[in-house]
């Protein structure tokens, strides 16, 4: 089965005529407390499907499968990686209270265990979620937070997303008639011409959603491996 996903993997097609299938297979075999390091590498590849495929409600099913089987055996940083996975997926639903609640979970978990990049990618997501609220001055704050750990890891493309979002922020106030705002969101350290002028880097912590709000403010895909 696990060959079969991983093979299959991009081809939305194929995975979708075997879904349920695919699903009641890995329930089987968590219930039955088989093979867990092959059941959660296995959702893992999945992770396109359910995102990027719209596959949202089936997604939170497995990807809370997968977060059982994590607590049960320990992998403390793998239940911060799931509950990020979780969030981004709630989200994704418009479950805007629930994907709040497993973004904290993620990020209490992600600093226990030191996982900075991870840290980074969860507080990016929760600036997201404050700004899709209409809470501008979190958002900056959680992107603040963002960008000071991604400069300091030296994610330079993943830093400059952020950077892109505060600057959308800063601009949209102005273009709304609040330029008292606008310039308070643009005392972060962020302007338009370090977006443009930022080269890219390889091998980043998160790569683009395919999910925007807008244009120009950026969201990640939440997967991301350990």
């Amino acid at each position: 089965m696990a060959e079969l996903v991983e093979e299959q993997a991009d081809d939305f097609a194929i995975l979708n005529q075997e879904e349920a299938l695919i699903a009641g297979a890995l329930q089987r075999v968590a219930q039955a407390h088989l093979a867990p390091t092959q059941v959660v590498a296995t959702i893992d590849s999945l992770a396109d499907y359910f995102y990027v495929g719209g596959h949202w409600r089936l997604g939170m099913e497995l990807f809370t499968l997968q977060l059982v089987i994590r607590h049960e055996v320990g992998d403390r940083a793998g239940e911060g990686a799931t509950l990020h996975n979780l969030g981004a997926l709630a989200s994704s639903l418009s479950h805007l209270e629930e994907a709040e609640h497993y973004y904290e979970q993620a990020l209490a978990i992600r600093r226990e265990v030191g996982d900075r990049a991870g840290e980074g990618i969860t507080l990016h997501n929760l600036g997201s979620l404050a700004h899709d609220l209409g809470h501008t001055e979190e958002a900056a704050r959680y992107y603040e937070q963002a960008l000071a750990i991604f400069d300091a890891i030296g994610a330079i493309d993943s830093a400059r997303g952020v950077r892109d979002n505060l600057a959308a922020m800063a601009q949209g106030h102005v273009a709304t008639g609040d330029p008292s705002s606008g310039q308070e969101i643009s005392d972060h350290p962020v302007t338009l011409a370090e977006v443009v002028d930022e080269g890219d880097d390889a091998g980043q912590v998160a790569a683009p959603s395919p999910e925007a709000v807008t244009s120009t403010r950026r969201r990640w895909w939440p997967w991301q491996g350990k």
